[in-house]
């Protein structure tokens, strides 16, 4: 598929044309993904089965859509810079069970962002830093 007026591929990944949509990686994705600043919106199953071992959201991001990282069984870290995701991250909201239900053993975030969902509160322990920036939470 090559772009169009309706869409984009970057990093063999679709995206909407103006780029605030992350619409799907190929399930041959593997690595680590960097959610462009640019994404306001990850889709629903857009990292379906992926092979992915970490991804950083980027600050822009406002939603993920239902099951977006369903059955990314490498994925071990996220790394967050959107304030508006760790907030939104409770255990009713579907996107932090499948974000955060999995292998993913440590998530970072941003160290200004204080709003935290009650998913990560619930289920990771602060363990200080490793990363300059950020906070990091590994699994309980």
């Amino acid at each position: 598929m090559s772009n169009n007026s309706e869409y984009k591929i970057i990093d063999n990944i679709l995206y909407s044309y103006d780029e605030k949509t992350l619409l799907k990686a190929p399930n041959a994705t593997i690595g680590d993904i960097i959610i462009k600043n640019s994404t306001e919106k990850i889709a629903g199953w857009s990292f379906n089965q992926c092979g992915i071992n970490s991804v950083l959201i980027g600050e822009n991001v406002k939603d993920i859509g239902d099951r977006a990282f369903q059955d990314c069984s490498n994925l071990n870290t996220v790394i967050i810079d959107s304030a508006n995701i760790t907030k939104s991250l409770t255990r009713y909201f579907s996107c932090g069970w499948i974000l955060c239900n999995s292998s993913i053993n440590s998530i970072y975030i941003r160290s200004d962002i204080t709003e935290i969902g009650s998913y990560i509160t619930d289920n990771y322990n602060i363990v200080g830093t490793d990363k300059e920036g950020y906070v990091k939470y590994v699994k309980k």
